[in-house]
């Protein structure tokens, strides 16, 4: 029997091509494609499971196939991230009996689709590769863009029905985006502060309580231990096990007066998600909201965010184009030029941010 010796390269190239993806230079081969399609082909043998499980397994299988040096985990964080946002893994708050099921775990959702216009379908959920459409004419034709999947019509062809014909669940696009209707800045912290003064009054200020200081420009160093601080802040405690807990406080002079945890009863965003929406109407209604810096260097514009988005928002973005490794910021988008406008519109009225251009 002979064996044959493969270099590091050519095995990226059998599994982009085991996974249905296409070939392309070995320099740029370990991708967020790829990562994207093994952290699903992963997910299809463990979920449901705990995040850091999908990480390690993913990371297992691509050992020796990247450079130690890499920033393969947060590479890998932010693809898992990005395959939350577009529906392919779904968290407990979005399962049936969610509160039966321990805290963080990921389930699969099942193979879906939604109609981005007449002739592009976004694909999402977890199905066995090659699960995606028993028809014929369906094979080959996913593209593939980061965590992104969408599928372009032909001429003449009723995708939704083909989709549907194939066994994949159709949802509306706003279902799929699960984006919550617009609301003016005011009205949103009002709306929040007025349920917080219904609140208990709040337990002591715990040592591993931070709040939210807005002014600075690094969001890591906004947040700080309470000392002096009087008035309404967003807060989060660090968890041995699960995510922080997040709530609204009140302070006066660094004492706790009261305390509302979120997500407000009744809510189907997670925890961060409401926080960070309502910390973005609070920087707004102060008068200083949280800016997006604007490029257009070519027919793509780059979207470069210093402030951390809803899920839904993600998602959303994600839909007008694609997340790209961040320039030196919280997250960064490529959006094909004829997008820019709708995009940044979206985000002035949903997050109330403020666009500058360099």
């Amino acid at each position: 029997m002979t064996m044959t010796l493969l270099t590091a390269d050519a095995v990226v190239a059998e599994t982009r091509k085991g996974l249905g993806l296409p070939a392309v230079a070995a320099s740029v081969a370990v991708d967020d494609t790829l990562l994207a399609q093994v952290l699903r082909a992963v997910a299809w043998s463990h979920c449901p499971c705990q995040p850091f499980i999908l990480m390690r397994e993913a990371e297992r299988h691509l050992n020796g196939l990247v450079p130690p040096a890499t920033d393969l985990a947060d590479r890998l964080s932010a693809v898992l991230e990005a395959l939350i946002a577009t529906g392919d893994l779904v968290e407990p708050g979005q399962v049936t009996q969610a509160e039966f099921f321990s805290r963080g775990v990921l389930f699969p959702a099942p193979p879906s689709f939604a109609m981005l216009s007449q002739d592009v379908a976004q694909l999402f959920g977890l199905a066995n590769e090659g699960g995606w459409g028993s028809l014929p004419d369906l094979h080959g034709r996913v593209g593939y863009d980061g965590a992104s999947r969408r599928i372009v019509a032909k001429p003449g062809e009723e995708l939704a029905a083909k989709l549907r014909a194939a066994g994949l669940r159709e949802l509306s696009v706003k279902a799929w985006l699960k984006e919550p209707p617009a609301v003016s800045a005011t009205d949103l912290l009002s709306a929040a502060l007025a349920k917080m003064k219904l609140a208990e009054p709040g337990d002591a200020i715990g040592a591993d309580m931070e709040v939210f200081v807005a002014g600075g420009s690094i969001y890591s160093k906004c947040w700080v231990r309470p000392s002096c601080q009087s008035g309404n802040f967003i807060a989060k405690r660090a968890k041995a096990f699960g995510a922080a807990q997040w709530m609204l406080v009140s302070l006066d002079a660094g004492r706790l007066l009261r305390l509302a945890h979120l997500p407000s009863p009744g809510s189907s965003l997670r925890a961060c998600d409401e926080a960070w929406r309502l910390q973005l109407a609070k920087d707004a209604v102060e008068g200083r909201p949280q800016a997006f810096r604007l490029t257009l260097p070519g027919k793509v514009a780059h979207f470069d965010l210093t402030f951390p988005i809803p899920q839904w928002a993600h998602r959303r973005m994600l839909a007008f184009g694609r997340q790209v490794p961040s320039r030196k910021c919280i997250c960064s988008y490529d959006i094909s030029e004829g997008l820019v406008a709708e995009a940044s519109s979206f985000l002035e009225r949903q997050l109330w941010m403020k666009k500058t251009t360099s």
